[in-house]
């Protein structure tokens, strides 16, 4: 039986992905210690060539970006500069997030406490936590997987891996892993708005809800999607976004999870996604990106990449889009052309 066009659309996407890793690992590793290595990686690389713009973080005035060679970089959005970067992953970066505080990795440097932390997650199946200015404070592995999606909560970290895998990382009482949950890949990961809950997707086309806890599985659904790609848990409801460009709202009801709302977004996999209180932005395969009412799902904004998307972030004036090709560009929200096209060629220095 052929594979579906969305479905293949994404699989070259992940081989594409794996790809980036496996020459990324080879490419970087001679200037790293071992993977799993806390010590502070070298300032520059001897060169910076275009790689994929995997992951984006908006944090006030500065834009974080990962890419597919496991670089972070601190985008000054005053000055449209790259402060700096570092090499966070032997792999493509999948995920950037801000930590307040403890994360429930091991800390390898006891005088740092407190404070925002920069938490990045890799295709090398590490979960690593920096400080701003990305000096390394502690990693976490998970053998034999490539990571794809991470959720925070205080004091614990939970990850979306391949072979379907689920995981919460920590200390061993803590800690749970529930393998082959979503067949070959899980791909996301999403706390409930209370803590208590994870829900995860992948290429199985299902969503579970697992005690947070106890790793504990409660429910399962069918999503409306060949494979579940991203995961957004709002008060309004759990978000599933899929292989086949669609969108979906699910709430609780007292027959269980019920969609709400399904809206065919795009004319590709969704592969990126942001959200903030009024909108929702989705990036696809199909290179545009799409802003969304959150409440209705009403469409806002078109924007043309020029490229396959890998990762969106939404500002409060602008839209900022990374293609597979290296390209890191900002939009107006409203929409239109790009307004400006940023270099993620570094000046010396930390960010």
């Amino acid at each position: 039986m052929s594979t579906p066009p969305t479905q293949r659309g994404f699989g070259l996407w992940l081989v594409a992905a794996l790809a980036a890793a496996a020459l990324a690992f080879f490419g970087l590793h001679r200037g790293l210690g071992p993977p799993g290595d806390t010590q502070r990686p070298p300032e520059r690389l001897g060169s910076v060539s275009p790689q994929a713009v995997t992951a984006l973080l908006l944090d006030g005035n500065t834009l974080r970006v990962g890419d597919a060679a496991g670089r972070v970089f601190a985008l000054d959005l005053s000055s449209g500069e790259a402060r700096g970067h570092f090499v966070a992953h032997d792999g493509a970066v999948r995920r950037l997030l801000l930590a307040l505080g403890e994360t429930g990795l091991e800390t390898v440097d006891a005088g740092v406490a407190g404070g925002t932390r920069l938490v990045t997650v890799g295709a090398d199946g590490t979960v690593a936590e920096f400080t701003l200015d990305g000096a390394p404070l502690g990693r976490a592995r998970l053998p034999d997987a490539r990571l794809n999606d991470a959720a925070l909560r205080p004091g614990a970290v939970f990850v979306a891996a391949d072979q379907g895998l689920v995981a919460r990382l920590g200390p061993a009482e803590t800690a749970w892993r529930l393998s082959a949950l979503h067949g070959k890949a899980a791909f996301a990961v999403a706390l409930s708005p209370d803590g208590a809950m994870l829900a995860s997707g992948g290429s199985d086309g299902w969503v579970r809800l697992t005690s947070a806890g106890a790793g504990e599985v409660a429910v399962a659904f069918e999503a409306r999607s060949p494979w579940v790609t991203h995961l957004r848990w709002t008060p309004e409801g759990l978000w599933t976004f899929g292989s086949d460009g669609q969108f979906t709202r699910w709430t609780l009801t007292a027959e269980g999870y019920t969609h709400d709302r399904t809206v065919s977004g795009h004319a590709g996999p969704i592969v990126a996604v942001d959200l903030d209180d009024a909108a929702l932005l989705t990036g696809s395969e199909d290179g545009t990106a799409r802003l969304w009412d959150r409440q209705t799902a009403a469409p806002r904004a078109l924007f043309e990449a020029g490229a396959p998307v890998r990762s969106v972030a939404l500002g409060a004036q602008a839209v900022y889009i990374g293609t597979i090709d290296g390209q890191l560009r900002r939009f107006p929200r409203a929409g239109g052309a790009a307004a400006q096209t940023y270099s993620l060629t570094p000046s010396t220095g930390r960010p």
